[in-house]
């Protein structure tokens, strides 16, 4: 749900068929359940926040206009407020706009049928004199069976990195390669379970000279992630996060462990419909 996407998206921005293809696809998913369950608004809930309050409001969620659009406001660790516009057509996300501190950024999400064709993201610094913004997209290629084969890179229309995804002989995506100018400068590596669910992201680290996960992710018996490994790269360190689900499949809580089993954050989600 938002407060996995908003702790974890800086941290798999480098994984571009988890981050884009997959958590776009989780997120759609997640939208179509919420909309079919009627929820009007969302209220996630830090339980161990030391405030006056006997449970502080991480993040505020309502749908508005028939479920076509939903306002998210975001209480930041600093005591400041963020508020995200996010926008759907045809049950799939399809704008994200952000005016956050001095940046107003504004994310769009193009399809062709149920295949993600592209992302195009674009910022502005409001507080510069001069500022030529940042524009980066997100350009998609699949097979004929609408498995993606490439994508493609591009920032400020200039420095483009050529993304080769690469099929396992499941037919899964195995692998994610990344090129510039013809030269390999990054691979990742998807493993997944009986069910072709996914279960790790693999790099190599050049550091310790062996493959090492920077995921891990385990299921229940409704295909729903039940606890998410969370190791930085080149960290002996992680995090275990640990979901819980209602009888519709919403998330009610989320439990965040450190790797010696230590509680650091819980936060419970609670509905209105």
């Amino acid at each position: 749900m938002v407060l996995l996407t908003l702790m974890t998206s800086a941290n798999i921005f480098g994984q571009f068929y988890y981050s884009d293809i997959v958590s776009i696809k989780n997120t759609n998913a997640n939208y179509v359940l919420c909309k079919n369950s009627k929820v009007k608004s969302i209220t996630v809930k830090n339980v161990m926040a030391r405030t006056e309050d006997e449970n502080s409001v991480a993040v505020k969620e309502v749908f508005k206009k028939n479920w076509q659009e939903k306002n998210t406001q975001t209480n930041m660790p600093n005591g400041s407020e963020r508020t995200f516009i996010t926008t759907y057509a045809n049950d799939k996300i399809s704008r994200k706009d952000d005016d956050g501190l001095n940046v107003n950024s504004l994310i769009r999400y193009e399809y062709s049928g149920n295949n993600l064709s592209a992302i195009r993201t674009s910022s502005v610094d409001t507080s510069a004199e001069f500022s030529d913004g940042f524009f980066e997209k997100h350009l998609f290629e699949y097979d004929a069976q609408g498995l993606p084969n490439k994508m493609y890179k591009i920032k400020n229309n200039a420095d483009t990195t050529t993304i080769v995804f690469v099929k396992d002989e499941a037919n899964n995506i195995g692998e994610e390669k990344w090129y510039r100018k013809n030269d390999l400068i990054e691979t990742y590596y998807y493993y997944y379970n009986d069910k072709k669910q996914l279960t790790d992201i693999v790099r190599f680290n050049a550091k310790y000279e062996k493959m090492l996960p920077e995921f891990l992710f385990e299921y229940n018996d409704n295909n729903q992630v039940v606890q998410m490994t969370q190791i930085p790269f080149g960290s002996s360190n992680y995090t275990v996060t640990k979901y819980t689900y209602d009888e519709k499949g919403l998330k009610t809580l989320e439990k965040i462990f450190t790797k010696r089993g230590d509680l650091l954050n819980k936060m419970e989600y609670v509905y209105e419909f």
